[in-house]
């Protein structure tokens, strides 16, 4: 059985990682355990996303609201697809983990060759982007 980790940004804006835990209407994330004092931390719930049990080609794992790259599943380029170009997706819950972007939809999975770019919450822009198929007009704007 895995571990279902979340991770969070607490109320100064910065990361954290560990266990859900909700009490009334606040929500935290739970850190330490067996051997460890644990620490229980508000966090922001707006920023909450769940580790998918996966890792990009670099080791880093891949968590929901993840915004990743692949050239898996190629680019759509005017009304055709362009197998040798690369394409963004967002990492989403629907079901299932999944890849998403304004255009596709896939099931994520363990063998698919990903690369973490950034998230939704750090980068809400190219996430806007991606979503609403203004892809191709938006990519000489950033630094991939």
């Amino acid at each position: 059985m895995r571990n279902i980790l979340f991770r969070a940004k607490k109320e100064n804006k910065k990361w954290i990682y560990g266990y859900y835990y909700k009490i009334r209407n606040n929500v935290y994330i739970l850190r330490g355990g067996i051997g460890r004092k644990p620490r229980i931390i508000k966090i922001l719930q707006n920023t909450l996303g769940q580790y998918t049990g996966c890792k990009d080609i670099r080791g880093k794992k891949i968590y929901e609201g993840d915004i990743v790259i692949t050239n898996e599943f190629g680019s759509v380029i005017g009304n055709h697809f362009d197998f040798s170009g690369f394409d963004t997706f967002i990492v989403m819950y629907d079901n299932g983990f999944c890849l998403q972007n304004g255009e596709r939809k896939y099931s994520l999975e363990n063998n698919i060759s990903l690369e973490v770019h950034d998230n939704i919450h750090d980068n809400p822009k190219l996430a806007n982007a991606i979503l609403s198929l203004r892809w191709e007009r938006c990519v000489h704007n950033i630094d991939i």
